[in-house]
């Protein structure tokens, strides 16, 4: 009964809010808790300011525009299958990995936008509230949605694909990532795949590179349409700094505006998935030439004295190693990577950031540390290390790079790109 009179609700209203600094006449508030917030506490206040309904699991005073239920997260997913199910009807691509998710939601929402109407994720809201608050956003006329999913834990991406309900499905890839919350690397290959086990129980449609590492195990015994670079018929040309690729079939040559021969997965994937939905060839290659990298992922940034490669949205081992290969290709003199600590690693952190300034000797790239689990390996003589990003930034101050090209990259929590401006 409860649940109906929400839908019922949600169909009259504007839309929903889970924050209350944020909420709009004619919405939905959803009361979620958290650490530090508590959203039962504004509940009357959100009335006041226009919500048509507040959904609480708090005891309140009584009033006709609030609603009491066990739990407001299940609430919230539970509207959301209730709208998939009776009025979001088109298709719905699903993309999650352990790299690229964000860039490869990006370049297919452009490439796919060449043909249909497309919604896509903003941003990177890709949790258990920012899922369904783009799910609910999207209007029942799209044509296709494309989702990004993150997930740090097992039975993530299952629980979201309960609501969800994706037809199409895509893993970027398999790597290094949260192993913490996985419990290791078994778990990240479980935890991924969970998307597949979706896809393939309701009869949808995959896609994946089978030569990548652990995707091999993902795809066994599934039908997938493949996006390997040497299935759809792309290879790079070449990379100095913005990596550009040739069509093999029509020997055209393609100019990005991505820096890192890596991303050469995520196009191959967008062309991919492009022509499955029957893109015009030409418009898809229009799409990627045309997508210029933001937030802080492969970016190319020209600062007074130097060129930064900004690719500090986030790090793991996985990443960082792509990263790292791809700069030790680049023709540039003078090359420096400056390096912040990866988190979520678990008890094999100090051996992963090993493994990192290792691989950092090991190609010969001149290297800065930053963070106390690279304070904590063994360093050779060439390598520089700080705890903290105050610490690098003095020095920066007092010994400036010039001419230079960086390699900037760490983990979200390390904020990376904030010594842009020393650099």
């Amino acid at each position: 009964m409860l649940r109906s009179q929400i839908f019922e609700s949600f169909l009259r209203s504007t839309g929903v809010c889970t924050d209350s600094r944020h909420i709009k006449s004619g919405q939905i508030f959803f009361a979620l808790k958290g650490v530090n917030f508590n959203g039962n506490d504004f509940a009357l206040s959100v009335i006041d300011q226009g919500a048509v309904l507040a959904i609480v699991e708090e005891s309140l005073s009584e009033h006709p525009q609030i609603i009491k239920v066990e739990n407001v997260l299940s609430a919230l997913h539970d509207l959301v299958a209730d709208y998939r199910d009776s009025i979001l009807k088109c298709p719905v691509l699903a993309i999650t990995g352990s790299n690229g998710k964000t860039t490869s939601k990006e370049l297919l929402r452009d490439v796919l936008g060449r043909k249909y109407k497309v919604a896509a994720t903003k941003g990177n809201l890709n949790n258990h509230i920012g899922i369904p608050l783009t799910i609910l956003s999207i209007p029942a006329e799209c044509e296709l949605a494309v989702i990004e999913m993150g997930a740090n834990h097992c039975n993530e991406i299952a629980d979201y694909c309960n609501y969800v309900r994706p037809t199409h499905g895509y893993i970027t890839n398999i790597g290094l990532a949260h192993l913490e919350g996985f419990g290791g690397e078994a778990g990240v290959l479980k935890g991924k795949a969970e998307l597949f086990d979706f896809i393939s129980i309701n009869h949808g449609v995959i896609f994946g590179d089978i030569h990548q590492p652990k995707m091999s195990l993902a795809l066994k015994g599934r039908e997938f349409v493949s996006t390997a670079t040497e299935d759809v018929g792309i290879e790079i040309c070449a990379e100095d700094p913005f990596i550009s690729y040739k069509v093999l079939k029509s020997q055209t040559k393609v100019i990005t505006k991505f820096a890192g021969n890596y991303n050469i997965m995520n196009i191959a994937a967008a062309v991919s998935i492009g022509r499955y939905f029957d893109v015009p060839e030409d418009q898809i290659h229009d799409a990627i030439a045309a997508y210029v990298p933001d937030s802080n992922r492969s970016q190319i940034i020209e600062t007074k004295t130097n060129r930064v490669i900004m690719d500090a949205y986030n790090a793991n081992p996985t990443s960082m190693e792509h990263a790292l290969s791809s700069f030790a290709l680049l023709s540039a003199h003078n090359k420096i990577v400056i390096l912040g600590d990866m988190k979520e690693l678990g008890d094999e952190s100090l051996s992963y950031h090993q493994r990192i300034m290792d691989l950092t000797l090991g190609l010969n790239l001149k290297s800065i540390f930053v963070g106390e689990h690279f304070m904590s390996c063994g360093m050779s003589s060439s390598h520089r290390a700080f705890a903290k990003l105050e610490e690098l930034v003095k020095y920066l101050q007092l010994n400036p790079l010039l001419s230079a090209t960086i390699l900037l990259k760490g983990s979200r929590g390390m904020r990376m790109e904030s010594i842009v401006e020393y650099l």
